[in-house]
């Protein structure tokens, strides 16, 4: 197994068998977890509203990067979503039970865990589709530190958009309800690699960008697996056989070939994204799969459906 951080992510070859999916040995085609490092935010800018937001209210700051998962919880101000904003409020709700009166639930708390899977529910709800097959991801906005002590208690759900996978979010206007139904003009569908191609001929992914797959890319999504929650953020090797095998049955699955006969190309892998410390902290376990192909080759169109045929410009 080959591991590098490049850019801030940990890029793992790592050889996977496919038929062993099947029961049976073999060595055959390639499959890795693609770890975004965690980026820290700026301090924020101090802000004039200190009430709790609600939904259908948008948060902004000019100074603040805001990461998937990020442990900083910036004060962010309160404007209308037609307004550029960072994050769009769907849901707020309130903390109970046995609370420290000092600071918010830690990340792996039980009350921090039920309110993300709260917000789970409500983000799917709102956007009419699974938030992390989206370019977007969920960000559970709570109070700082001495609000807290004050007495305020809610958190509130929140959705970014992103324009990398797992990236900080993207200062956008209007609003996201509605769009991951119909068209879902804000799914995943094909995506960008860019990196150093390692020997086994796919890149060692630095960046992973959103595409259209109508211009020419290398890489497509294909669907999110859930880990059990035993799964360890660190253990690669862990990840490369537990996630691995579900990557490869959901690339079966949209590409419409067995695995016995995906075992036998050598021109497409998987690999994944997700499985973070912190979002496993949060009992966030689901991962994104992708197809990907040979360095060589560029695409203009879907895989789905592919079956046995070769790769075509």
């Amino acid at each position: 197994m080959l591991s590098a951080v490049i850019n801030g992510y940990l890029r793992t070859m790592a050889v996977i068998s496919v038929v062993a999916v099947l029961g049976v040995t073999a060595c055959t085609g390639g499959g890795r977890p693609a770890t975004a490092g965690p980026s820290r935010s700026p301090s924020p800018s101090a802000s004039p509203a200190e009430r709790a937001p609600v939904a259908g209210e948008c948060l902004t700051d000019t100074l603040t990067t805001l990461s998937p998962f990020d442990r900083i919880e910036p004060r962010l101000r309160i404007v209308e979503c037609a307004q550029t904003h960072l994050l769009e409020v769907v849901f707020v709700g309130t903390f109970s039970g046995d609370l420290s009166p000092t600071e918010p639930p830690p990340l792996d708390g039980p009350q921090r865990r039920a309110a993300f899977s709260t917000c789970d529910a409500q983000a799917r709800q709102f956007l009419g589709g699974d938030w992390l097959a989206g370019r977007l991801f969920l960000y559970l906005y709570l109070p700082m530190d001495y609000e807290w002590a004050a007495g305020i208690r809610y958190f509130a759900c929140t959705i970014a958009e992103t324009r990398l996978d797992f990236s900080p979010a993207f200062r956008r206007s209007g609003t996201l309800k509605g769009s991951l139904a119909g068209s879902a003009p804000l799914a995943i569908a094909c995506v960008d690699e860019e990196g150093e191609i390692g020997a086994s001929g796919f890149y060692e992914t630095s960046s992973l960008t959103y595409v259209n797959c109508e211009r020419p890319h290398n890489g497509e999504f294909v669907g999110v697996t859930k880990a059990p929650d035993t799964i360890n953020p660190d253990d690669d090797a862990q990840q490369s056989r537990v996630v691995g095998p579900t990557c490869w049955r959901l690339l079966s699955t949209y590409v419409g070939l067995s695995l016995t006969k995906l075992a036998q190309r050598r021109d497409i892998a998987v690999f994944w994204t997700g499985i973070f410390r912190d979002s496993v902290k949060l009992g966030e376990y689901r991962a994104r799969c992708y197809v990907e192909v040979t360095a060589n080759h560029l695409f203009n169109r879907s895989l789905k459906g592919l079956g046995a045929e070769a790769l075509h410009a």
